[in-house]
């Protein structure tokens, strides 16, 4: 189509358009006779123009959603959720949606590595690349580069690229590139010292597209005046550690550590520093050295149902529940066994720790699982704990069902109660 812009053309347009408005240029024209003039307005069946439209804005009230070091800002229609969360190779990063459903559905597939088929509404999350990341070179070489890994991270048969990366200018200031696929669009724009990614998610992606890209479009680099985020909203990292054979798989805080010895020994520790050492030595001492319990942690270990007569058809766990409280030594029941999500029981013990003991049932499998504390800690971190059983899967969530995060899943490094 003759005089269709390129990139780099528009890239041009946008700033004398931003120019102009900002007061910096003033195009004057002295004319003998009025001018007439004319607009034709044509249509075509198919959009081959950039994927974003010229400058959309959300529509109605909007909130000035500012990061905490102010780095960049975004503006959100009025009455969204957000969320300061922390995640690898970032610095300050915010997830945000349409509802509390949609920020938690963010959290859940770039923090804890989890599908998003789930997903409902409009869920964005924006955060600056560590600088730490960047290599000594200017920011737009890193740009391509920066969008190719996360396509990469995140390519695979349910998310498709409709609108392969191309230059886009964001909000007619910050240049970058942009990128839409089936479930929304990959934004990653830049100023000369930050780097930003973008990524934004819907379920309707057809519905939402003009919001989404309205969005996009308010980043400033550094920030505009207005809101920010409330410090105590900023949650531990959390990651999906699988064990090395993939049967097993659960979700901890960021900086636990988990000792995997499922593929040879049936067991894995986790915990917050030494406390995974210590779990570990309570049930198998020759894994690990003698250290006194500390810090919150567990254990998981299988056993097949064999073992205990128990009908992987219609698997009852009671009696083999009140077998494992009954064997407790140094420990006592602080609360009895209740149903956790249909045939799952889980029990509160106390003693030199004190914290959640459950069975899960898993086709032929059954996992014992333990998320303890300290009789200080335990109180504030009850429903982390109770999290931590519930997140038990066998066998181990599959990665990249999905979007699945920004990098590789971390990784089970080698390396009171001791099971049934």
């Amino acid at each position: 189509m003759i005089g269709a812009p390129t990139n780099d053309d528009e890239q041009c347009l946008r700033a004398l358009a931003r120019q102009l408005r900002e007061g910096k240029l003033v195009v004057k024209l002295f004319l003998r006779y009025l001018l007439h003039a004319k607009r034709y307005l044509l249509q075509q069946p198919q959009i081959y123009s950039a994927p974003i439209p010229v400058n959309p804005q959300p529509s109605g009230d909007q909130t000035v959603v500012n990061n905490k070091s102010g780095v960049f800002s975004f503006r959100l229609p009025e009455g969204w959720s957000q969320q300061a969360i922390t995640l690898p190779m970032f610095g300050d990063t915010v997830a945000f949606g349409s509802s509390d459903h949609a920020v938690q559905g963010i959290i859940d597939v770039f923090v804890n590595s989890t599908q998003a088929g789930n997903f409902h509404g409009v869920g964005e999350f924006i955060g600056a690349v560590d600088a730490k990341q960047l290599a000594r070179e200017p920011l737009d070489g890193l740009v391509s580069p920066m969008t190719t890994q996360i396509l990469a991270n995140i390519r695979n048969e349910s998310v498709q690229v409709i609108d392969q990366p191309q230059a886009h200018t964001f909000g007619g200031q910050n240049s970058g590139q942009i990128t839409f696929t089936n479930l929304g669009y990959i934004a990653v724009p830049h100023s000369e010292k930050q780097l930003l990614v973008g990524v934004v998610l819907s379920n309707d992606t057809n519905a939402d597209k003009e919001v989404m890209a309205g969005i996009l479009e308010t980043i400033h680099i550094p920030s505009e005046s207005g809101g920010t985020i409330p410090a105590t909203a900023v949650p531990a990292a959390s990651q999906t550690v699988r064990s090395s054979d993939q049967r097993v798989s659960l979700i901890i805080p960021g900086d636990w550590v988990a000792l995997d010895h499922i593929a040879d020994q049936t067991i894995l520790a986790h915990g917050d520093s030494a406390a995974a050492q210590t779990r570990l030595y309570s049930a198998k001492p020759g894994l690990a050295p003698q250290t006194a319990i500390s810090g919150n942690g567990g254990l998981i270990i299988l056993y097949p149902m064999s073992q205990f007569d128990i009908d992987p058809q219609n698997p009852d766990l009671s009696v083999l529940m009140r077998r494992a409280l009954g064997n407790l030594q140094g420990y006592t029941v602080e609360q009895t066994a209740q149903t956790l999500d249909g045939k799952a029981l889980v029990a509160v013990i106390v003693g030199t720790e004190r914290g959640y003991l459950a069975l899960l049932p898993f086709g032929d499998q059954i996992v014992y699982v333990t998320a303890m504390g300290t009789q200080a800690s335990f109180s504030a971190n009850q429903a982390m704990l109770l999290d931590i059983v519930k997140s038990v899967h066998v066998p181990a969530v599959i990665a990249g069902n999905g979007l699945g995060g920004l990098e590789a899943t971390p990784v089970a490094t080698s390396a009171g109660l001791g099971g049934l």
